[in-house]
């Protein structure tokens, strides 16, 4: 059985939660709070295996309240719940430790999916978060390129060769082929095929 807290100052919301976990039967409800306090000196009693925290709290947010917890030994895995899409924390939460990121707004069933994922000791976050996640990491990376990259990378995509490239800006063979070895690494692709679809799913390149 899966022992779980939760933490979250709206009431109702916890007390729905709470009726819907306690339904599963691998799952039960050991405790609930209000607060980054009350979380404190519950987890620290009750030692459960997972805990649901809202991000915001009326005295601290959530992942501060995760890491306090863990400093204290507690070793229960943690799963973020949120109103709010913030891409940038996706990393963020990674970095520290903590397993899953949760929209308030998906269905139950995905709660429940997130809770069993991160039980098995793998790391869940929303999918809808997720996608605005990468969309943002595409764009920063596309904006990572210099003038000169953006350059070549429309040139190879349009299927110049690298002495043609190389007479177009007036480049050497050998430092095109430096300068495409360099975009394909910021961009994180593998080949010319990944590269060019890269290309046209941002707009660089048009079929």
């Amino acid at each position: 059985m899966l022992k779980i807290m939760l933490v979250d100052d709206h009431e109702m919301f916890r007390e729905g939660i709470a009726s819907l976990l306690n339904s599963q039967d691998d799952m039960e409800v050991v405790g609930e709070a209000g607060s980054s306090i009350a979380a404190c000196e519950m987890a620290c009693n009750l030692n459960p295996d997972l805990i649901l925290m809202d991000i915001s709290l009326p005295d601290g947010d959530g992942i501060e309240t995760i890491e306090t917890l863990k400093r204290r030994g507690v070793r229960a895995e943690a799963i973020l719940l949120t109103m709010h899409r913030i891409p940038a924390l996706v990393e963020e939460i990674a970095e520290r430790g903590i397993k899953g990121y949760v929209m308030k707004s998906e269905p139950f069933r995905d709660l429940l999916y997130a809770i069993r994922t991160v039980a098995a000791g793998k790391i869940y976050v929303s999918p809808s978060l997720l996608k605005e996640f990468f969309k943002g990491r595409q764009v920063q990376m596309i904006n990572d390129l210099t003038a000169r990259e953006k350059e070549v990378l429309t040139l190879v995509c349009k299927g110049y060769s690298s002495r043609q490239i190389g007479d177009n800006l007036h480049l050497s063979p050998k430092t095109v082929e430096t300068y495409r070895a360099r975009i394909m690494a910021k961009l994180g692709v593998g080949n010319m095929v990944e590269l060019i679809r890269y290309a046209i799913r941002r707009g660089i390149i048009s079929l």
